[in-house]
């Protein structure tokens, strides 16, 4: 009997770690015909053409209370970008004011228009706009 019991929970275990990974191999060779291993999101492509700008908006949390300033970025109108936060820096601060949400906001939508794919900002970018980063 006391096999049998050792058995059933094998099985159990076995059973319910199959259906926490979908029954799906984790091992990730095994799973290497899967398109979406390995794989990275296609970015959006951005021509010379389209319209690309930047909007700030204020970051209010669920209380009402303000907690600085992010901006988003359109591309023909349509929203591509929410950015609540400071890039490329630690933490989850926003900006300190609308002007600087707007200068990096203007730099990330330059970029996007440039490169034609999403844009990267760096620190070296937020000092050589003046940004306050640091808390």
């Amino acid at each position: 009997m006391g096999i049998f019991r050792s058995f059933l929970g094998l099985a159990v275990v076995l059973q319910l770690f199959t259906s926490c990974n979908g029954g799906k191999s984790t091992n990730p060779t095994d799973s290497a015909s899967d398109s979406t291993v390995g794989s990275m999101p296609q970015q959006p492509q951005i021509s010379a053409s389209q319209n690309v700008e930047a909007k700030t908006f204020e970051v209010i949390d669920s209380v009402g209370k303000s907690h600085g300033w992010g901006y988003d970025l359109y591309v023909d109108g349509k929203k591509m970008i929410h950015q609540p936060i400071i890039p490329a820096v630690p933490g989850n601060n926003s900006f300190a004011n609308a002007s600087d949400a707007q200068k990096v906001g203007d730099l990330a939508a330059a970029k996007m228009k440039t490169t034609g794919s999403l844009p990267t900002i760096m620190v070296h970018d937020l000092d050589s706009l003046g940004i306050n980063h640091l808390k």
